[in-house]
């Protein structure tokens, strides 16, 4: 089943609107989704800039959502090169040094596998309804700021570790990523450069993908909150699988720790035990094992 990207906005009232999504939450145990494979054909390559380092200040977009980050000091900035070709930034405040291959391996296979070639598509437990996705149609343009852990979220920031903002204005995913205690909360055995991979795969999600819920006659549900929801589980589960992947996980090892890892909580989108949706073998093995996103 697919669905053309502004039916979508249109019916959930999006074409204009700006959202935020909200990123990581808490995991813990209970049952998981089996996603399956709709599948569509790959989008053409478009080769992007060449690699710039050290490219200064932060989008003017992005300092008008997150006004705190103005005077924060940028160590290392490069733009990233992605097949869809569209202009992705990386802002990187902290002392440790960029693995580019990494960071853009996640993004091609989030554009070319799960955004073209296997889509998402999953039935929720004891429903008739479905989760779909497709690439974003909202976003022009993605900048993600990558804070030390000595640095502030902005106040009106969702979540302490990750947030991904829809701003109207360039049509920009304006992101921010900051560690704190996040990966040894979600595995003692994590290192910081493990932690801060786990959580830019989630957030590298909510810029390039979009979730939406199917009902059963085939149409998309009108319910903003819905796809929020969905948007979080989608994203919030491909994040861990990517994460699991680059750590050297086989789909048994990741399987396995899934089963003991399985809900999310993320009270800001009144999401409690939302199931954690388990990728099939294939999708797993697919998954980038370039390294983290820090060396």
């Amino acid at each position: 089943m697919s669905f053309h990207s502004k039916e979508v906005l249109v019916k959930l009232g999006l074409a204009a609107g700006a959202i935020t999504a909200v990123g990581c939450g808490d995991a813990k145990n209970e049952e998981h989704l089996t996603p399956t494979a709709v599948v569509r054909p790959i989008a053409t390559a478009i080769p992007a800039e060449t690699l710039t380092l050290n490219t200064g200040a932060l989008p003017e977009e992005m300092i008008e959502k997150y006004p705190e980050f103005k005077d924060y000091i940028i160590k290392s900035a490069f733009k990233v090169s992605t097949p869809s070709g569209k202009e992705t930034m990386f802002y990187n405040m902290t002392d440790y040094q960029p693995n580019q291959e990494a960071i853009e391996s996640i993004y091609r296979y989030l554009e070319n596998y799960l955004g073209n070639e296997k889509p998402l598509s999953f039935l929720l437990p004891n429903s008739s309804e479905r989760i779909e996705t497709m690439p974003s149609p909202i976003l022009n343009k993605r900048a993600t700021a990558i804070l030390s852990d000595d640095l502030d979220v902005p106040k009106d920031g969702m979540s302490p570790y990750g947030q991904t903002g829809w701003v109207p204005k360039g049509k920009l995913g304006s992101t921010y990523i900051r560690l704190r205690d996040f990966g040894q909360k979600m595995d003692p055995s994590y290192t910081p450069q493990e932690g801060y991979t786990w959580i830019f795969a989630v957030e590298a999600c909510q810029q390039t993908l979009f979730a939406f819920v199917v009902g059963k006659d085939g149409r998309v549900v009108e319910n903003l909150e819905r796809m929020f929801q969905a948007q979080e589980i989608v994203c919030n589960s491909i994040g861990a699988a990517i994460s699991r992947r680059i750590h050297g996980e086989t789909w048994q090892q990741y399987s396995d720790w899934l089963d003991t890892r399985g809900t999310l909580n993320i009270p800001q989108r009144n999401l409690y035990g939302a199931q954690i949706a388990k990728m099939d073998e294939e999708t797993y093995n697919a998954m980038p094992q370039s390294g983290n996103i820090f060396k």
